[in-house]
């Protein structure tokens, strides 16, 4: 049986700038194809965000940059994430602040000043914020470094071998 260590969170840390950059990269060309649209790129960009570590994450139970700094995705059971629902779950949850800031960004700069609802939509962007914050605030705190899209999908960041 593999043994398991929690991984560290500046490991984390690298391992996500490790897969933001690789997913730049794939990215671009459609970036430079589509770049006059600002919706359309963003939702592009979260596709292909989604997609990445989606299928890496259930091929082969971590990203390439997870693959670099040994660390994996398995569920709190100890087992591989080999479930595809699990995994794009996962990814979803993950990123479901990140979109909802910035849908809501978008709305902001379309409103004119002084619309009532454009206080609505900066306090409610706030909260999100606030929200996208805490959810990641939550693997300082917690004895297995779980954030709270790991503990709704029943999983836990690991190094491997150590």
């Amino acid at each position: 049986m593999e043994r398991y260590v929690i991984a560290s969170l500046p490991r984390r840390v690298l391992v996500y700038l490790v897969d933001k950059a690789i997913i730049s990269v794939i990215f671009a060309p459609i970036f430079i194809l589509i770049h006059k649209d600002s919706m359309l790129s963003f939702m592009s960009f979260m596709v292909v965000t989604c997609a990445y570590h989606t299928c890496l994450t259930y091929k082969y139970t971590a990203t390439i940059g997870q693959r670099l700094f040994r660390v994996r995705v398995v569920s709190c059971k100890n087992q591989h994430v080999n479930n595809a629902l699990v995994a794009f779950d996962r990814v979803l949850l993950q990123f479901l602040c990140p979109t909802l800031s910035t849908l809501l960004s978008g709305a902001v700069t379309t409103l004119s000043p002084g619309v009532p609802l454009l206080s609505a939509v900066l306090t409610l962007h706030v909260l999100v914020i606030f929200f996208w914050a805490c959810w990641y605030l939550t693997a300082a705190f917690v004895p297995q470094k779980q954030t709270i899209h790991d503990w709704l999908c029943g999983t836990v960041v690991v190094t491997e071998g150590t």
